[in-house]
Protein backbone atom coordinates (compact mmCIF):
# COMPACT_ATOMS: atom_id res chain seq x y z
CA UNK A 1 0.00 0.00 0.00
CA UNK A 2 2.06 3.17 -1.62
CA UNK A 3 0.94 5.17 1.42
CA UNK A 4 1.81 3.21 4.10
CA UNK A 5 5.03 2.46 2.72
CA UNK A 6 5.50 6.34 2.76
CA UNK A 7 7.77 6.36 5.84
CA UNK A 8 8.37 10.38 5.51
CA UNK A 9 5.37 11.08 7.25
CA UNK A 10 5.86 12.75 10.80
CA UNK A 11 6.40 10.78 13.85
CA UNK A 12 3.23 12.36 15.68
CA UNK A 13 1.16 11.57 12.22
CA UNK A 14 1.78 7.70 13.04
CA UNK A 15 0.77 8.40 16.17
CA UNK A 16 -2.75 10.16 16.05
CA UNK A 17 -3.48 7.97 12.91
CA UNK A 18 -2.76 4.75 15.26
CA UNK A 19 -4.83 6.64 17.91
CA UNK A 20 -7.37 6.73 15.68
CA UNK A 21 -7.44 3.53 14.59
CA UNK A 22 -7.67 1.94 17.91
CA UNK A 23 -10.61 3.91 18.98
CA UNK A 24 -11.88 3.32 15.89
CA UNK A 25 -11.76 -0.54 15.73
CA UNK A 26 -13.09 -0.10 19.43
CA UNK A 27 -15.82 1.94 18.78
CA UNK A 28 -16.85 -0.86 15.87
CA UNK A 29 -17.27 -3.51 18.32
CA UNK A 30 -20.44 -1.76 19.24
CA UNK A 31 -22.25 0.24 16.63
CA UNK A 32 -23.02 -1.80 14.38
CA UNK A 33 -25.09 -4.48 17.06
CA UNK A 34 -26.44 -1.67 18.50
CA UNK A 35 -29.65 -2.62 17.36
CA UNK A 36 -28.99 -6.70 18.13
CA UNK A 37 -28.16 -5.58 21.51
CA UNK A 38 -30.70 -3.00 22.50
CA UNK A 39 -33.73 -5.61 21.20
CA UNK A 40 -32.60 -9.21 22.23
CA UNK A 41 -30.40 -8.42 25.39
CA UNK A 42 -32.16 -5.33 26.76
CA UNK A 43 -35.28 -6.24 25.66
CA UNK A 44 -36.79 -3.23 24.01
CA UNK A 45 -38.93 -2.61 20.63
CA UNK A 46 -36.97 -1.44 17.52
CA UNK A 47 -38.66 1.82 17.46
CA UNK A 48 -36.37 2.65 20.95
CA UNK A 49 -33.65 1.14 19.43
CA UNK A 50 -34.22 3.44 16.60
CA UNK A 51 -34.29 6.24 19.16
CA UNK A 52 -31.32 4.98 20.98
CA UNK A 53 -29.37 5.39 17.30
CA UNK A 54 -30.80 9.24 16.68
CA UNK A 55 -29.46 9.81 20.31
CA UNK A 56 -26.09 8.32 19.46
CA UNK A 57 -26.03 11.18 16.17
CA UNK A 58 -27.23 13.92 18.38
CA UNK A 59 -24.55 12.85 20.95
CA UNK A 60 -22.09 13.05 18.11
CA UNK A 61 -23.17 16.86 17.45
CA UNK A 62 -22.89 18.08 20.77
CA UNK A 63 -19.79 16.53 20.98
CA UNK A 64 -18.03 18.02 17.48
CA UNK A 65 -18.90 21.10 18.69
CA UNK A 66 -17.19 20.58 22.51
CA UNK A 67 -14.15 19.28 20.80
CA UNK A 68 -13.58 22.44 18.76
CA UNK A 69 -13.92 23.98 22.00
CA UNK A 70 -11.94 22.23 23.60
CA UNK A 71 -9.47 22.21 21.32
CA UNK A 72 -8.91 25.55 21.17
CA UNK A 73 -9.21 26.79 24.53
CA UNK A 74 -7.16 23.69 26.19
CA UNK A 75 -4.73 21.93 23.21
CA UNK A 76 -5.22 18.90 21.77
CA UNK A 77 -3.77 16.58 23.94
CA UNK A 78 -5.21 17.32 26.77
CA UNK A 79 -8.89 17.51 25.01
CA UNK A 80 -8.04 14.03 24.05
CA UNK A 81 -6.97 12.59 26.97
CA UNK A 82 -9.84 14.07 28.80
CA UNK A 83 -12.29 12.37 26.49
CA UNK A 84 -10.54 8.94 25.83
CA UNK A 85 -10.83 8.76 30.09
CA UNK A 86 -14.57 9.06 29.94
CA UNK A 87 -14.89 6.89 27.10
CA UNK A 88 -12.95 4.28 29.06
CA UNK A 89 -14.89 4.40 32.10
CA UNK A 90 -17.99 4.32 30.24
CA UNK A 91 -17.16 1.32 28.40
CA UNK A 92 -15.77 -0.37 31.38
CA UNK A 93 -19.10 0.35 32.95
CA UNK A 94 -20.99 -1.05 30.06
CA UNK A 95 -19.51 -4.76 30.58
CA UNK A 96 -21.81 -4.51 34.16
CA UNK A 97 -24.89 -2.79 32.75
CA UNK A 98 -27.21 -4.76 31.53
CA UNK A 99 -30.30 -2.65 32.08
CA UNK A 100 -31.44 -0.02 30.24
CA UNK A 101 -31.07 3.19 31.43
CA UNK A 102 -27.46 2.28 32.63
CA UNK A 103 -26.53 1.26 29.05
CA UNK A 104 -28.10 4.42 27.41
CA UNK A 105 -26.53 6.57 29.64
CA UNK A 106 -22.69 4.81 28.95
CA UNK A 107 -23.46 4.71 25.46
CA UNK A 108 -24.72 8.82 25.01
CA UNK A 109 -21.69 9.11 27.36
CA UNK A 110 -19.33 7.44 24.61
CA UNK A 111 -20.59 8.48 21.24
CA UNK A 112 -20.55 11.97 22.62
CA UNK A 113 -16.51 12.05 23.74
CA UNK A 114 -15.76 10.09 20.34
CA UNK A 115 -17.18 13.12 18.68
CA UNK A 116 -14.60 15.47 20.19
CA UNK A 117 -12.13 12.89 19.53
CA UNK A 118 -12.51 12.84 16.16
CA UNK A 119 -12.34 16.62 16.14
CA UNK A 120 -9.58 17.03 18.40
CA UNK A 121 -7.64 14.30 15.78
CA UNK A 122 -8.57 16.33 12.49
CA UNK A 123 -7.47 19.56 13.77
CA UNK A 124 -4.21 17.98 15.54
CA UNK A 125 -3.40 16.60 11.89
CA UNK A 126 -3.65 20.24 10.23
CA UNK A 127 -1.32 21.14 13.43
CA UNK A 128 1.12 18.88 13.88
CA UNK A 129 1.99 18.91 9.68
CA UNK A 130 0.60 21.80 8.23
CA UNK A 131 2.74 21.47 4.96
CA UNK A 132 1.11 18.14 4.57
CA UNK A 133 -1.97 19.46 3.23
CA UNK A 134 -4.13 16.46 2.36
CA UNK A 135 -1.73 13.66 3.12
CA UNK A 136 -2.21 13.59 7.25
CA UNK A 137 -6.18 13.57 6.88
CA UNK A 138 -5.42 10.74 4.14
CA UNK A 139 -3.48 8.40 6.27
CA UNK A 140 -6.15 9.16 9.25
CA UNK A 141 -8.72 8.28 6.99
CA UNK A 142 -6.87 4.98 5.70
CA UNK A 143 -6.41 4.04 9.60
CA UNK A 144 -10.09 4.50 10.67
CA UNK A 145 -10.81 2.38 8.05
CA UNK A 146 -8.42 -0.44 9.19
CA UNK A 147 -9.81 0.09 12.54
CA UNK A 148 -13.57 -0.60 11.66
CA UNK A 149 -12.49 -3.84 9.70
CA UNK A 150 -10.99 -4.89 13.08
CA UNK A 151 -13.76 -4.09 15.10
CA UNK A 152 -16.43 -5.60 13.20
CA UNK A 153 -15.28 -8.74 12.10
CA UNK A 154 -13.64 -8.70 15.73
CA UNK A 155 -17.05 -7.60 17.39
CA UNK A 156 -19.17 -9.96 15.41
CA UNK A 157 -17.62 -12.77 16.61
CA UNK A 158 -17.09 -12.15 20.53
CA UNK A 159 -20.69 -10.74 20.47
CA UNK A 160 -21.69 -14.42 19.21
CA UNK A 161 -20.25 -15.79 22.67
CA UNK A 162 -20.64 -12.89 24.96
CA UNK A 163 -21.43 -9.18 24.54
CA UNK A 164 -19.51 -8.65 27.52
CA UNK A 165 -16.73 -10.18 25.97
CA UNK A 166 -17.33 -7.65 23.43
CA UNK A 167 -17.21 -4.57 25.77
CA UNK A 168 -14.21 -5.73 27.62
CA UNK A 169 -12.27 -6.12 24.36
CA UNK A 170 -13.32 -2.82 23.69
CA UNK A 171 -12.38 -1.24 26.88
CA UNK A 172 -8.77 -2.79 26.32
CA UNK A 173 -8.72 -1.02 22.75
CA UNK A 174 -9.70 2.43 24.31
CA UNK A 175 -7.65 1.85 27.48
CA UNK A 176 -4.60 1.19 24.42
CA UNK A 177 -5.62 4.72 22.38
CA UNK A 178 -5.25 6.55 26.43
CA UNK A 179 -2.09 5.31 27.04
CA UNK A 180 -0.84 5.78 23.65
CA UNK A 181 -2.26 9.45 23.31
CA UNK A 182 -0.56 10.13 27.03
CA UNK A 183 2.65 8.91 26.15
CA UNK A 184 3.22 9.47 22.35
CA UNK A 185 1.41 13.26 21.30
CA UNK A 186 3.15 15.96 21.33
CA UNK A 187 0.78 19.07 23.46
CA UNK A 188 -0.37 20.94 20.85
CA UNK A 189 -2.58 24.14 21.23
CA UNK A 190 -4.28 27.05 18.95
CA UNK A 191 -2.62 29.91 18.86
CA UNK A 192 -4.18 32.33 20.99
CA UNK A 193 -7.89 33.33 19.52
CA UNK A 194 -7.54 37.16 17.88
CA UNK A 195 -10.78 38.47 19.07
CA UNK A 196 -11.31 41.70 16.41
CA UNK A 197 -14.27 44.28 17.36
CA UNK A 198 -12.66 47.43 17.07
CA UNK A 199 -13.58 47.91 13.07
CA UNK A 200 -16.01 47.02 10.15
CA UNK A 201 -12.85 45.18 8.85
CA UNK A 202 -12.48 42.82 11.81
CA UNK A 203 -16.02 42.07 11.12
CA UNK A 204 -15.65 41.12 7.64
CA UNK A 205 -12.21 38.86 8.52
CA UNK A 206 -14.65 36.89 10.91
CA UNK A 207 -17.66 36.43 8.32
CA UNK A 208 -15.31 35.75 5.03
CA UNK A 209 -14.10 32.78 6.92
CA UNK A 210 -17.49 31.44 8.67
CA UNK A 211 -19.55 32.07 5.52
CA UNK A 212 -17.35 29.55 3.22
CA UNK A 213 -16.75 27.21 5.91
CA UNK A 214 -20.85 26.95 6.24
CA UNK A 215 -20.92 26.38 3.23
CA UNK A 216 -18.10 23.36 2.88
CA UNK A 217 -19.82 21.63 6.00
CA UNK A 218 -23.34 21.83 3.89
CA UNK A 219 -22.27 20.54 1.02
CA UNK A 220 -20.84 17.47 2.96
CA UNK A 221 -24.33 17.03 4.82
CA UNK A 222 -25.52 16.72 1.08
CA UNK A 223 -22.87 14.16 -0.19
CA UNK A 224 -23.32 12.43 3.58
CA UNK A 225 -27.14 12.26 2.85
CA UNK A 226 -26.50 10.40 -0.52
CA UNK A 227 -23.61 8.37 0.63
CA UNK A 228 -25.91 7.22 4.09
CA UNK A 229 -28.12 5.87 1.42
CA UNK A 230 -25.63 2.31 0.25
CA UNK A 231 -26.29 1.69 4.54
CA UNK A 232 -29.91 1.88 4.49
CA UNK A 233 -31.82 1.75 1.76
CA UNK A 234 -29.56 0.10 -0.85
CA UNK A 235 -29.95 -3.08 1.08
CA UNK A 236 -33.35 -2.74 1.17
CA UNK A 237 -33.32 -2.13 -2.54
CA UNK A 238 -31.65 -5.35 -3.32
CA UNK A 239 -33.28 -7.68 -0.68
CA UNK A 240 -37.20 -6.17 -2.67
CA UNK A 241 -35.69 -7.06 -5.77
CA UNK A 242 -34.58 -10.65 -4.71
CA UNK A 243 -30.59 -10.49 -4.30
CA UNK A 244 -29.34 -11.78 -1.09
CA UNK A 245 -27.99 -10.37 2.73
CA UNK A 246 -24.27 -11.96 1.02
CA UNK A 247 -24.20 -10.32 -1.99
CA UNK A 248 -25.19 -6.95 -0.44
CA UNK A 249 -22.54 -7.49 2.25
CA UNK A 250 -19.73 -8.63 -1.05
CA UNK A 251 -19.89 -4.50 -1.62
CA UNK A 252 -18.72 -3.47 1.57
CA UNK A 253 -15.42 -5.92 1.44
CA UNK A 254 -15.04 -4.50 -2.50
CA UNK A 255 -15.17 -0.91 -0.29
CA UNK A 256 -12.98 -1.66 2.28
CA UNK A 257 -10.43 -3.69 -0.36
CA UNK A 258 -10.51 -0.71 -2.62
CA UNK A 259 -10.13 1.77 -0.12
CA UNK A 260 -6.87 0.40 0.89
CA UNK A 261 -5.64 -0.87 -2.21
CA UNK A 262 -6.38 2.54 -3.94
CA UNK A 263 -4.03 4.98 -2.47
CA UNK A 264 -2.11 4.90 -5.62
CA UNK A 265 -4.91 6.81 -7.45
CA UNK A 266 -5.73 9.02 -4.71
CA UNK A 267 -2.06 10.26 -4.60
CA UNK A 268 -1.73 10.52 -8.73
CA UNK A 269 -5.28 13.08 -8.24
CA UNK A 270 -3.37 14.64 -5.46
CA UNK A 271 0.02 15.01 -7.56
CA UNK A 272 -1.78 15.66 -10.88
CA UNK A 273 -5.42 17.07 -10.14
CA UNK A 274 -4.18 18.43 -6.78
CA UNK A 275 -6.41 21.99 -6.55
CA UNK A 276 -9.23 22.11 -4.23
CA UNK A 277 -11.43 22.90 -6.99
CA UNK A 278 -10.26 19.31 -9.41
CA UNK A 279 -10.54 17.17 -6.02
CA UNK A 280 -13.98 18.61 -5.07
CA UNK A 281 -15.44 18.02 -8.67
CA UNK A 282 -14.32 14.96 -9.61
CA UNK A 283 -14.86 13.18 -5.97
CA UNK A 284 -18.57 14.68 -5.71
CA UNK A 285 -18.94 13.56 -9.87
CA UNK A 286 -18.17 9.94 -8.41
CA UNK A 287 -20.62 9.54 -6.00
CA UNK A 288 -23.34 11.05 -8.67
CA UNK A 289 -22.21 7.89 -10.88
CA UNK A 290 -23.04 6.06 -8.21
CA UNK A 291 -26.40 6.46 -8.15
CA UNK A 292 -27.11 6.86 -11.85
CA UNK A 293 -25.34 3.05 -11.90
CA UNK A 294 -27.51 2.01 -8.77
CA UNK A 295 -30.84 3.31 -11.06
CA UNK A 296 -30.04 -0.15 -13.66
CA UNK A 297 -30.54 -2.14 -10.56
CA UNK A 298 -32.49 -5.22 -12.03
CA UNK A 299 -28.14 -6.27 -12.60
CA UNK A 300 -25.77 -6.68 -9.88
CA UNK A 301 -23.31 -5.71 -12.02
CA UNK A 302 -24.73 -2.28 -11.40
CA UNK A 303 -24.50 -2.54 -7.65
CA UNK A 304 -21.03 -3.59 -7.92
CA UNK A 305 -19.91 -0.33 -10.37
CA UNK A 306 -21.77 1.58 -7.97
CA UNK A 307 -19.84 0.62 -5.25
CA UNK A 308 -16.36 1.14 -6.78
CA UNK A 309 -17.20 4.53 -8.12
CA UNK A 310 -18.54 5.79 -4.80
CA UNK A 311 -15.48 4.65 -3.06
CA UNK A 312 -13.84 6.53 -5.47
CA UNK A 313 -15.75 9.31 -4.35
CA UNK A 314 -15.40 8.82 -0.82
CA UNK A 315 -11.27 8.41 -0.51
CA UNK A 316 -11.31 11.98 -3.07
CA UNK A 317 -14.01 13.53 -0.84
CA UNK A 318 -13.85 12.69 2.85
CA UNK A 319 -10.20 13.53 3.42
CA UNK A 320 -10.21 16.50 1.39
CA UNK A 321 -13.04 18.13 3.45
CA UNK A 322 -11.14 18.14 7.33
CA UNK A 323 -8.13 19.20 5.34
CA UNK A 324 -9.17 22.38 3.79
CA UNK A 325 -10.74 23.15 6.75
CA UNK A 326 -8.05 23.12 8.58
CA UNK A 327 -5.82 24.96 5.46
CA UNK A 328 -7.74 28.03 5.99
CA UNK A 329 -8.51 28.06 9.52
CA UNK A 330 -7.33 31.95 11.07
CA UNK A 331 -4.87 31.32 13.79
CA UNK A 332 -6.52 30.00 17.11
CA UNK A 333 -9.59 28.37 15.68
CA UNK A 334 -8.39 25.31 13.75
CA UNK A 335 -10.41 23.15 17.00
CA UNK A 336 -13.70 25.63 16.02
CA UNK A 337 -13.56 24.38 12.27
CA UNK A 338 -13.05 21.16 12.64
CA UNK A 339 -15.88 20.89 14.72
CA UNK A 340 -18.21 22.76 13.10
CA UNK A 341 -17.18 20.23 9.97
CA UNK A 342 -17.93 17.31 11.98
CA UNK A 343 -21.33 18.83 13.28
CA UNK A 344 -22.27 18.76 9.62
CA UNK A 345 -21.14 15.33 9.10
CA UNK A 346 -23.26 13.87 11.61
CA UNK A 347 -26.33 16.41 10.93
CA UNK A 348 -26.27 14.18 7.17
CA UNK A 349 -25.89 11.03 9.41
CA UNK A 350 -28.93 11.68 11.29
CA UNK A 351 -31.03 12.83 8.16
CA UNK A 352 -29.95 10.33 5.64
CA UNK A 353 -31.76 7.62 6.84
CA UNK A 354 -34.65 9.66 8.03
CA UNK A 355 -35.32 10.83 4.29
CA UNK A 356 -33.82 8.01 2.24
CA UNK A 357 -36.54 5.31 3.94
CA UNK A 358 -39.23 7.69 3.99
CA UNK A 359 -39.06 8.54 0.20
CA UNK A 360 -38.10 4.55 -0.74
CA UNK A 361 -41.43 4.01 1.07
CA UNK A 362 -43.52 6.70 -0.10
CA UNK A 363 -42.47 6.94 -3.87
CA UNK A 364 -40.20 3.68 -4.46
CA UNK A 365 -36.77 3.40 -5.52
CA UNK A 366 -36.20 5.54 -8.49
CA UNK A 367 -37.77 8.79 -7.22
CA UNK A 368 -35.35 8.26 -3.98
CA UNK A 369 -32.40 8.15 -6.28
CA UNK A 370 -33.37 11.11 -8.36
CA UNK A 371 -33.19 13.05 -5.59
CA UNK A 372 -29.95 11.48 -4.46
CA UNK A 373 -28.64 12.76 -7.68
CA UNK A 374 -30.29 16.52 -6.76
CA UNK A 375 -28.05 16.21 -3.46
CA UNK A 376 -25.52 15.47 -5.47
CA UNK A 377 -25.56 18.20 -7.48
CA UNK A 378 -26.19 20.59 -4.63
CA UNK A 379 -23.45 19.29 -3.14
CA UNK A 380 -21.18 20.42 -6.13
CA UNK A 381 -22.75 23.65 -6.20
CA UNK A 382 -22.52 24.35 -3.17
CA UNK A 383 -18.25 23.43 -2.45
CA UNK A 384 -18.10 25.50 -5.65
CA UNK A 385 -19.21 28.57 -4.06
CA UNK A 386 -17.58 27.73 -1.09
CA UNK A 387 -14.12 27.85 -2.92
CA UNK A 388 -15.24 30.74 -4.91
CA UNK A 389 -15.80 32.74 -1.77
CA UNK A 390 -12.47 31.40 -0.21
CA UNK A 391 -10.97 32.78 -3.15
CA UNK A 392 -8.69 29.55 -3.39
CA UNK A 393 -9.84 27.71 -6.81
CA UNK A 394 -6.16 28.09 -8.04
CA UNK A 395 -4.71 27.16 -4.56
CA UNK A 396 -3.30 23.40 -3.89
CA UNK A 397 -3.78 21.68 -0.70
CA UNK A 398 -0.75 21.75 0.98
CA UNK A 399 0.67 24.29 -0.62
CA UNK A 400 -1.38 27.74 0.47
CA UNK A 401 -0.94 31.18 -0.60
CA UNK A 402 -2.13 34.68 0.66
CA UNK A 403 -5.95 34.52 0.55
CA UNK A 404 -8.22 36.42 1.62
CA UNK A 405 -9.32 35.06 4.54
Amino acid sequence: MLIISDLKYPKHVWVLSVCALLIMAGFSFLWPLTMIYVTKVLHRSVSTAGIVLSAEAAAGILGSMLGGVLFDRIGGKKTMISALIIIVISSFLMIGLEYWLGFLIAFVAMTMFIGVIFTSISASAGMIWPEGGKKPYNLNYIFQNIGVAIGTSLGGLTSSYSFRISFFVMSLLFTSALMLSFTGLPNLMSNKIKVITESKDGHMFQMRGLIPLLLLGLGGTFVMIGYIQWQTTVPVLMNDIGFSTSSYSFLWTINGILVLGLQPFNKLIHERLNSALSQFVIGVGLFLLSFILVSFHDHYLFFLLGMVSLTLGEVIVWPSIPAFASQYAPEGRKGAYQGIINVFNYCGRLLGPILGTSLYQSWGAMPMLLVMILFQLMALAVFLLSLTLFNTKSVRLGKRTNSSI
